[in-house]
């Protein structure tokens, strides 16, 4: 076994309910005090004790990167995780039938069995960090034009049709579908402003984009860069970097009230919360954690 802090966790979410009933696991025993629980969270488990960068069609299977490569787990068995392919960036169809993942500077697409290994990119530009609509209709990615300038662009699943819906003189990370298929929400720097959470950086802040007429809205003022929405009622989970006083970049984990848009803690202090990405049930979130420094 590969000697990483980093441990995937599955995180149960519950449709309904809060504190009342949280159960705890020795692998998760630093995600959430429950009497300062905000946020409907139920129980959790560990799903392995490598990766990050997790995605999942559901609870029974998710698929996450370590070192370079995709690897295959059944969430509860640490042990149990199958090599699929070399790349990075995965994300599972709806359907479960495809798996989108970044290789080679291109988007690439294989099954869950291994099979049907696609290149789809055919751009001089380097395309990277796909991710699905939430019926499966149509996919996003980030394209690098420049060190200075990216861009996002929706597609069909084939990558034919292809619409840039955000071209900006700054980063466009780790785009995201909302719900409704209308709208993705992104990290990026646009505002050139500096972190209020990190000496010597630009902020990263969350933006969410309107498809159909190319409007940019801000989300946070605070900071912001990996975000996940969750089915049902469109709220969003994501992470904000700061730097701990020995220096060390650390990471806390948010989620926005999709009523109020007002942000809220779910944990803090951490070196990394990795990339969450909600299942597409919205009843699981999957995040990468590392220990306090």
């Amino acid at each position: 076994m590969r000697k990483r802090i980093l441990i995937v966790l599955a995180l149960v979410l519950l449709i309904s309910g809060y504190a009342d009933a949280f159960r705890t696991h020795p692998l998760a025993n630093y995600v959430v005090d429950p009497d300062d629980l905000a946020f409907p969270l139920k129980s959790y488990s560990g799903v392995s004790a490598v990766g990050y960068r997790a995605s999942a069609s559901d609870s029974e299977k998710v698929v996450f990167e370590d070192g370079g490569n995709l690897y295959i787990a059944q969430p509860g068995n640490i042990y149990n995780y199958r090599f699929l392919t070399k790349g990075s960036h995965p994300s599972w169809s709806p359907d479960g039938e495809w798996i989108l993942f970044h290789r080679d500077s291109a988007i690439w697409r294989i099954k869950p069995s291994g099979e049907n290994e696609e290149k789809l990119s055919n751009s001089r530009y380097a395309e990277t960090q796909p991710s699905w609509s939430f019926d499966g209709t149509k996919i996003v990615f980030k394209r690098i034009i420049s060190p200075n300038r990216e861009q996002l662009v929706v597609a069909d699943p084939d990558m034919k049709n292809l619409k840039i819906v955000v071209d900006i003189p700054a980063y466009a990370h780790y785009p995201k579908f909302f719900p409704d298929g209308k709208r993705i929400i992104f990290g990026s720097n646009l505002m050139n402003e500096p972190s209020m959470l990190i000496d010597d950086m630009p902020n990263s802040d969350l933006w969410y984009v309107d498809i159909e007429e190319g409007t940019m809205h801000r989300l946070t003022t605070n900071g912001g860069l990996y975000a996940t929405v969750r089915k049902w009622d469109d709220l969003i989970i994501y992470s904000q970097h700061f730097v701990f006083p020995n220096g060390i970049v650390g990471s806390n984990l948010r989620w926005i009230d999709p009523e109020t848009g007002e942000n809220h803690p779910l944990r803090e202090g951490y070196i990394w919360h990795g990339t969450p990405s909600f299942d597409w049930s919205g009843n699981y979130l999957f995040i990468s954690v590392a220990h306090r420094p």
